[in-house]
């Protein structure tokens, strides 16, 4: 029991010690941003926006469209008359 107890206190130990070691993860901020104190420097990465405006080229010759001649409409087929619900009421 002892021996196992040594052995939880050990493993407890470890976990808490890797739990509080300070974080080395990336902290990502916009160009410009102050950085926040007791962070360290090697973890700052800086995210600045840039907008890039196109390069000038010259503007595209589009075909001619074919001017195609009008369609006759089709015939309508099927009902030619709306239908007409019954009037409903709650009683």
């Amino acid at each position: 029991m002892a021996r196992n107890t040594a052995q939880r206190l050990d493993r407890i130990e470890r976990l808490i010690r890797e739990r509080m070691q300070p974080d080395t993860s990336p902290l990502f901020l916009r160009d410009g941003q102050s950085i926040p104190d007791g962070i360290d420097q090697s973890r700052i990465v800086f995210i600045k926006r840039v907008l890039i405006d196109p390069p000038e080229r010259d503007q595209e010759q589009l075909p001619e469209m074919a001017i195609e001649p009008e369609l006759e409409p089709e015939p309508k087929r099927g009902f030619d008359r709306s239908m007409t619900y019954p009037n409903l009421s709650i009683v």
